[in-house]
């Protein structure tokens, strides 16, 4: 192996790892409503500091745009589109987080960082569930995200010996994770039109969240709520075009290598 391989190998393991423990900590904050709204968001400030600042940040961000160049780089390089089916399967969910991911992204970092609002899970939630196709695609993103997290810790785990008499412990947590936030999800969206139903107010009376608590507040126009569409749809339309165009221009590139 070349010392360049060698190094984007390392580079890929280590910037899939901190994509994981993201992923994990993440996941685990959505789990936690199963037991209270106010738990869900009690983590979150306690862990978004940390990626909000300039190391967390350019140790995610940085970690996600390496990771999915060295996958570009990799599908170029390759001689033939042939492969086996796990590594197929990784490549294949790897790409589809992307686009799956777009239109969370400009709901949540584009409102922080465009508009200046820090959407807390009360309304984040809101929006999502009160939205068929948002709730689908979430559902979708999260068994994608999930999957490509597993397989990818598989077949670097079992490089390791304790590996293979230490792996059937980990399948309950492979199952219980998405489970877990399917589970808390639902309950929240149980809590969310209970409170609005009964009560017929906004759904947080965090005074940090003031600017959405409006009289006629409608549980499906959440969205709506603190949000300047044009700055969002642009960022969300901004990351699908610089998706598909790499992975374009990476499929053409190909294609002229083979001809050449």
């Amino acid at each position: 192996m070349s010392r360049l391989s060698l190094i984007e190998r390392r580079l890929r393991l280590g910037t899939g790892l901190v994509l994981a423990i993201y992923i994990v900590i993440h996941l685990s904050n959505h789990s936690l409503g199963l037991v209270s709204l106010e738990a869900m968001e009690t983590m979150r400030k306690l862990v978004t500091p940390f990626w909000r600042s300039w190391f967390g940040g350019l140790l995610l961000y940085g970690s996600l745009l390496t990771h999915f160049g060295l996958a570009l780089t990799s599908l170029y390089r390759r001689s033939t589109l042939r492969m086996p089916a796990w590594e197929l399967a990784q490549l294949v969910l790897g790409l589809s987080i992307v686009p799956l991911l777009a239109g969370h992204i400009a709901a949540t970092w584009g409102a922080r960082v465009l508009m200046g609002y820090d959407i807390n899970y009360e309304y984040l939630l809101s929006g999502i569930l009160s939205n068929d196709w948002v709730l689908a695609r979430q559902g979708l993103l999260l068994l994608v995200a999930w999957s490509h997290v597993v397989l990818g810790l598989h077949f670097f785990l079992r490089l390791f010996r304790w590996y293979s008499g230490w792996k059937l412990h980990f399948y309950p947590v492979v199952v219980l994770m998405p489970l877990l936030v399917v589970l808390s999800m639902a309950r929240i969206g149980i809590e969310l039109e209970i409170w609005q139903q009964d009560d017929n107010t906004p759904v947080s009376a965090d005074p940090d969240q003031s600017q959405f608590n409006f009289p006629d507040y409608s549980f499906d126009q959440i969205e709506k709520f603190g949000f300047d569409k044009p700055a969002n749809e642009i960022l969300h339309d901004g990351i699908l075009i610089s998706f598909y165009g790499l992975l374009l221009l990476t499929l053409l590139a190909r294609i002229f290598r083979d001809k050449v």
